[in-house]
Formats: C-alpha cells, structure tokens, sequence
C-alpha cells in the first residue's frame, strides 16, 4: 500500500528522514517519517488499486464529455479538478455535485483489502440510482467489458455503450511503480474495455453501440508527476497529470497555490501531502 500524508496548514513542516534502503524492496521504503511530530495525517491508498486512466482515454473522455467531477480518485489520479477521495467516500448520498458530469473508473476490488472485481457493482448501482436518477447527474464510467451481473444490470440500461478501440494495448500506469514498465494492470491483461454513459432523462430500450477510438496519449515524459512551490508560502503542491505544465502561470517561479487546477490545493491554507509508498 501507499499513503499520501498531509500535513495541517498550522502545523510545522519537516523535512523526511532518508535512511538510505532502496525503495520498492520487500519491507524497505526510501523515507522514513513521524506523522505525529510532522503534524501529518494520512489518506491510505491500496497500491494494486492505483492504476490510472491510460492518458488516451483521459484525452478522450475529456474532449468528448468534459467531466467536472472524478468520483474515485487521488491528487495523482484526477482527470477533474474536483474529485472524490477513499476517504471523501462516494458511496455517501450527497459526496457527488448535484448536477455535475462525473467520470468514474471505479475500483475493482470491494473493500480495500481485497481483490478482484465485485466492486464495481456497488458503485455503479449508488452512481446510477441515486446521482443519475435522483440528482440529475451524468456518470461517463471506464469499465473491463465482462460478463458479470453489474454489466447486465447496468450496463445493459444505460444511454451509450462506446468500445474503445486504440491503436495499441491500453496501458494502465501507477505513478506508485516504475513509469517506463508497460504494464496494463491488475488481472486484466488482454482485457477489452468500454466507456459507458448514463444520463438524466428515461433509459432507452437498448443502448446506442459506438466506437470510442482513440488517439495516442501524452509520452512517458508527460506522465511523470510534476511539483511546483508556491512563491509565496512555499508550499509543494503536484501538479494534475491533465494540466498543462507549460502554462505561463504553472511555471517554476511564477506558479502560486491559487493557480493550482487541483481545486483541493488551490489555496495557500489548504494542507500540503506528501507521498510515501509502502511495500
């Protein structure tokens, strides 16, 4: 597993404590920490669940729904400028804007701990039958094209169904491993996948078949995680893996917190994270 602590806007920032083992090994980590002392706190992320969007579908969803809510994300892993953590929790009724077009490619596994896919049955049913049908919510979800209950019961009713088609292998990143290992992800090697749409007006009688096909994402190097400290409190923020770095205001030097697109960063007062992976 990997957790992103943060630190308290008041409490004193400390530098981490390097202790010298390679990270990545069995039972070492790079940096050793004292959440207490720091004045720290933790958001816990399993690490097997942390693969991200590949960066082709990333650029299609966004060119073609312009979502503006990811419902299950961290800071390294939004393709929105607001978004649900584990802990923001969007099994809860009212954890998504009301109204909002909301991108979702939901965690497998149904309990942190655990593997496979049986959770993403319950998110798809709390999305559809509370954010799509009660609050008016459009849900645009990235899902493994399985023969499973959920696909029949959801999928099934929903408004469009685009089978993603790319030139090569999708490729789903961890920015917890190696960025040059071309690994897809989690049991789903050779997996076809589909982009699936729910809208807020009645269900058709079947869902319209289309083709999603997308064109090649960001280089290596445009997926790497990139920092930025603010020029006026000094605060480390990680730039979205969707933004421009190269924006004028985003640059070394000039970029301050409320230039940060993460809008859970975007102020000098909100808590600085740091990340640190365990094995």
């Amino acid at each position: 597993m990997h957790a992103l602590l943060s630190s308290s806007p008041r409490a004193p920032r400390r530098a981490p404590h390097a202790n010298g083992r390679a990270a990545g090994r069995l039972g070492a980590h790079r940096w050793e920490l004292e959440p207490e002392a720091a004045g720290l706190r933790t958001l816990r992320v399993k690490l097997h669940q942390q693969y991200e969007s590949p960066a082709a579908v990333m650029q299609f969803v966004r060119h073609v729904w312009q979502p503006d809510f990811d419902a299950m994300a961290t800071p390294f892993s939004a393709i929105c400028s607001a978004y649900a953590t584990l802990e923001d929790d969007v099994m809860l009724y009212e954890s998504v804007p009301r109204d909002s077009i909301v991108y979702v490619n939901p965690a497998y596994a149904p309990e942190a701990a655990s593997n496979g896919a049986a959770g993403i049955e319950r998110v798809l049913q709390k999305l559809i039958e509370v954010d799509v049908r009660t609050r008016g919510c459009t849900v645009v979800a990235l899902l493994p094209n399985l023969h499973a209950p959920w696909h029949q019961r959801f999928v099934s009713c929903s408004h469009e169904v685009h089978h993603i088609v790319s030139a090569g292998s999708l490729v789903f990143q961890n920015p917890a491993r190696n960025l040059t290992v071309q690994k897809k992800g989690y049991l789903w090697e050779g997996r076809a996948y589909i982009l699936a749409v729910w809208r807020p007006t009645p269900p058709p009688p079947q869902p319209a078949w289309l083709y999603a096909h997308l064109q090649p994402g960001p280089s290596a190097s445009a997926e790497r995680i990139s920092l930025r400290s603010c020029r006026l409190c000094g605060s480390v923020r990680v730039l979205p893996r969707w933004a421009d770095s190269t924006a004028k205001k985003l640059q070394p030097g000039t970029f301050r917190c409320a230039d940060n697109p993460d809008q859970a960063y975007a102020a000098c007062d909100a808590p600085e994270f740091l990340p640190v992976f365990f094995s």
